[in-house]
């Protein structure tokens, strides 16, 4: 219903959300059932840069944005290899995005809408380097103790798909290395999940805690605040009378 209401007037459209990654599978056969030709765009952006982004937007540690990085990654590769398919890098796309879309218009055998040269104005104010808050280098990512292995060897069979075209080379070290990270996955993510419910649960507790705390302290300032209201009202009273005073005294007085 929503692609319907969305897109059956067009001819060509572009749905663009992270999380498809994950549900890759679900969307291509959404996407036949609805009459369309999926083709797939994937941009790929260095991990330390979607890390630096993710710490400085969520504080999130560095070691588990790369994580992040490279759950998508997998699953965007092993799920698109049976259907036409680009990969561009965001530095590409920077430097030259006309190039990138001429490469992407070529191997998914699409004619954009409008020419590149009609539409570069609106592309070149919208692709703005100055917007780039985080950049890496590839030699970073090597010489970066604190990085899981799995991230250095996707990220390199990566670049060589966009660079070598050696698809073999590259989906024969995607799949072993899914298969690892896929494993630990499976062993350890029973101990994280276990691990963050214990610290839920202990922030439940602790929660607890202090709100009877807080109750005793609202109900001991409201005592005091009780036991002082007498002499409060007879400072009150006296300010008053020493006011009323004043102004008979300014009334007898002549100017």
């Amino acid at each position: 219903n929503w692609l319907e209401r969305e897109f059956a007037a067009s001819r060509l459209f572009v749905v663009q959300d992270p999380r498809i990654c994950r549900f890759v599978p679900l969307w291509l056969e959404t996407l036949r059932s609805f009459g369309c030709q999926p083709r797939v765009v994937l941009p790929v952006r260095h991990p330390f840069e979607v890390a630096a982004s993710l710490l400085a937007r969520n504080g999130m540690p560095f070691q588990k944005s790369c994580l992040l990085w490279l759950r998508p990654v997998l699953d965007a590769e092993r799920s698109t290899r049976d259907i036409p398919r680009s990969w561009i890098h965001y530095d590409d796309l920077l430097t030259d995005w006309a190039a990138g879309a001429m490469r992407v218009s070529r191997q998914l055998g699409l004619t954009w809408p409008r020419s590149l040269d009609d539409a570069a104005v609106e592309i070149q104010l919208f692709l703005s380097s100055e917007l780039r808050h985080h950049q890496a280098s590839p030699q970073e990512l090597e010489f970066q103790s604190a990085v899981v292995g799995w991230v250095r060897r996707a990220y390199r069979a990566i670049t060589a798909l966009i660079t070598d075209g050696d698809a073999d080379a590259s989906s024969r070290a995607l799949d072993q290395l899914q298969a690892e990270f896929d494993s630990a996955c499976l062993a350890f993510g029973d101990l994280i999940h276990a691990e963050r419910e214990d610290a839920a649960r202990q922030a439940l507790e602790n929660a607890a805690v202090v709100m009877p705390d807080q109750q005793a302290v609202k109900s001991r300032l409201e005592n005091e605040s009780a036991a002082w209201e007498p002499y409060a009202e007879h400072v009150r009273d006296q300010l008053a009378r020493q006011e009323a005073l004043v102004d008979a005294l300014q009334a007898a007085c002549p100017a």
